[in-house]
């Protein structure tokens, strides 16, 4: 009976030793995992979009690597960071698929939107330019913006040449501009914008007592009326209502500044 014992408990010694001769020569393994970004991050339509694929800290070795980018042909690619340009706006599917060296298949899918290229999108060019040739000391704040009559004549000032400021229209031809009329009846520094009524003339504020505002004629810009306030006005564009009545500022502090209206006449 003890000999039997014996041969059993020495059977069983022998089983434990081989089993831990063979898991110490087994080795661990790791499963293959990646994941992947793409730039540009809001992609339009037509541009080539870089994907950048690695894998997971961790990661067992990576064997292969299979992408579809989810577009109308099932486009593949089996490199690891592949190029691709998506044609037309939308919504995609890109799948990146890998493989390890037993086969073992590991999948990252994720959302590319694809924008529509922008439809606002024109060239410009300078299709004329003019000039009276004409020396200009300096330029006003109030007077930089010109007006355009509903025949397309332009309007603007010649401000800060003393007895040679002007009011200049220009005719616009399309291609090419022409001169329709000078205006120096003003007889001083014009440092404001002109205004449009609604009869097509034109308003203008000037830095002179006894023409603080005039009503130019739009056909050959000579002066239809004017009005004093006892004070220059620069920096001003005036308003003129529906009805023809001009409103406007004298940027004076003093006792002539104010809001001024005129009727019209």
């Amino acid at each position: 009976m003890k000999k039997g014992k014996i041969l059993i408990y020495g059977l069983l010694l022998f089983l434990g030793v081989t089993a831990c001769e063979n898991d110490d020569s087994s080795e661990i393994f790791w499963p293959a995992r990646a994941d992947f970004n793409y730039s540009p991050s809001a992609p339009l339509a037509g541009d080539e979009i870089v994907f950048d694929a690695e894998p997971r800290p961790g990661s067992g070795e990576i064997t292969s690597w299979s992408w579809n980018f989810g577009d109308e042909n099932s486009t593949t690619s089996t490199v690891m960071d592949p190029t691709f340009v998506f044609e037309n706006s939308g919504t995609y599917e890109v799948v990146l698929t890998i493989n390890d060296a037993s086969q073992n298949e590991y999948q990252v899918t994720k959302t590319v939107t694809v924008l529509p290229q922008p439809t606002d999108v024109f060239e410009s060019r300078i299709v004329w330019d003019f000039t009276t040739g004409s020396e200009i000391s300096g330029i006003n704040d109030g007077s930089s913006s010109p007006v355009i009559g509903d025949d397309g004549t332009i309007y603007y000032t010649q401000s800060r040449a003393g007895l040679e400021s002007k009011i200049v229209a220009v005719k616009d031809n399309g291609e090419t501009a022409e001169l329709k009329w000078l205006s120096s009846y003003m007889g001083g520094d014009i440092p404001n914008a002109p205004s449009i009524g609604p009869d097509g003339n034109i308003f203008i504020n000037a830095w002179v007592d006894e023409q603080a505002i005039s009503k130019i004629d739009a056909t050959d810009g000579s002066i239809m009326w004017s009005g004093g306030i006892g004070t220059d006005v620069s920096n001003n564009t005036a308003a003129v209502d529906s009805e023809g009545n001009t409103y406007h500022g004298s940027r004076s502090q003093g006792a002539n500044g104010g809001v001024f209206s005129w009727s019209p006449t």
